[in-house]
């Protein structure tokens, strides 16, 4: 007697794996652009950056990070005012990397803060302003920055003491509290 064979029989073995699929990925797999975080743009952005699987694309790598910086990513912000500091992607623009540095400084990212200070320090983009400089180095070497600490004591060493306790006063503004 010859047995009667289902249709479903060829999927016997692949709806287990379709039904564990659709319990894990119930959105399914399409992945809209609008789904992606901050952290997938700047992924994404490091990719087309150093031309990791991708040509090398420094605009589509500057596009990616405002992407992640409009989701309010304080390491795009950064990595935004590096390119406009080094004018990779973009025309350098020393004006525009230190309002982006200000954007993440603002938002405690250490790397953006210790570029800030930079900034104020060498007056590039900003006026030089040792009390802010100092402050934003001190901001980014509480967050353990050590590039910052010590481009801060190298500063400090050149500043009256007034004015080092003014701006470690207001580096204690600066930090956000969490």
């Amino acid at each position: 007697m010859k047995r009667a064979t289902s249709i479903l029989s060829p999927l016997r073995g692949v709806l287990p794996l379709v039904a564990t699929a659709l319990f894990l990925f119930p959105a399914g797999c399409a992945h809209k652009e609008g789904d992606k975080t901050a952290d997938q743009h700047i992924r994404e952005g490091d990719r087309y950056y150093a031309g990791t699987w991708v040509n090398r694309d420094l605009g589509k790598a500057l596009e990616e990070y405002r992407k992640a910086a409009d989701l309010g990513s304080s390491d795009a912000c950064c990595r935004i005012g590096q390119c406009y500091e080094s004018g990779l992607g973009v025309p350098k623009n020393d004006s525009l990397a230190a309002s982006w540095y200000a954007k993440g400084a603002s938002q405690g990212n250490s790397e953006a803060q210790y570029g800030l200070g930079l900034d104020y320090e060498l007056g590039r983009g900003v006026p030089k302003n040792d009390l802010l400089a100092y402050a934003w180095l001190n901001a980014a070497a509480s967050s353990g920055n050590e590039k910052a600490r010590a481009r801060r004591d190298s500063l400090g060493i050149r500043m009256n003491s007034g004015d080092v306790i003014k701006a470690q006063k207001l580096s204690l503004s600066l930090i956000p509290r969490t």
